[in-house]
């Protein structure tokens, strides 16, 4: 038979053990499905109070959308019955809709606008979820450019000073990156560098490194 032409039976228990009714039947082999959504509420121990600049960690929780129903596949009533009577089963109490002294069965045509509503709500918990993970990046980038500033501001209240002549490298600096000069003049927060072309160029001292010669006579930075 296809999915199409099965029908379901209905069960009917209380709306806080629909979701946990459903699970254990799972677990015991039924062919069930209650229809579902998701929310986010805060995790465990998250409901204090904020001080300016916290964030509250949520946490994602399946709640239904048809609060006490859950449908298992027909075929299964004595099952059911069997699951109902066992000791496992004492908190999730149930019953089997009835219609005329049998198991009431609706077709999977009859759950069709609830197949959509449990669609329409995880399409909306997924764009929840994205526009979530797009404000988490865009936040990390602000606080990856707000300690970057604050790095080079601290960085920018160190003095160092140059004597003319001296040989140096500059570090930290994309345009500059790993070019050797010569100083030709330093007031502790720059300097004037000439690289060997045309023009000198003023570089802030925190990026310039004194060279030093290897023994083997080649160059490196105090840095290295």
């Amino acid at each position: 038979m296809s999915e199409q032409g099965k029908r379901w039976c209905i069960l009917r228990t209380l709306g806080r053990t629909t979701i946990n009714l459903a699970a254990a039947l799972t677990r015991g082999g039924f062919d069930v499905w209650t229809p579902k959504r998701t929310i986010r509420r805060p995790a465990p121990g998250e409901r204090r109070e904020l001080v300016l600049g916290q964030r509250r960690r949520m946490i994602e929780v399946a709640v239904p959308i048809m609060s006490g129903f859950v449908f298992v596949r027909e075929g299964a009533e004595d099952d059911l019955v069997r699951f109902a009577r066992s000791p496992a089963n004492v908190h999730l109490p149930f019953v089997v809709m009835q219609r005329c002294g049998h198991a009431a069965l609706v077709s999977e045509a009859s759950v069709a606008g609830l197949r959509d509503a449990e669609r329409s709500a995880e399409a909306v918990a997924q764009a929840e979820r994205d526009a979530e993970s797009r404000e988490d990046a865009r936040r990390l980038r602000v606080e990856r450019l707000g300690s970057e500033r604050a790095r080079i501001k601290a960085l920018r209240q160190v003095r160092r000073s140059f004597t003319p002549g001296e040989q140096v490298t500059v570090s930290d600096s994309h345009a500059l990156q790993g070019l050797e000069g010569i100083v030709l003049k330093s007031d502790g927060t720059k300097a004037e560098i000439d690289f060997g072309g045309v023009y000198s160029m003023t570089v802030e001292a925190w990026r310039i490194l004194p060279v030093v010669l290897r023994t083997d006579g080649s160059h490196m930075s105090d840095a290295a």
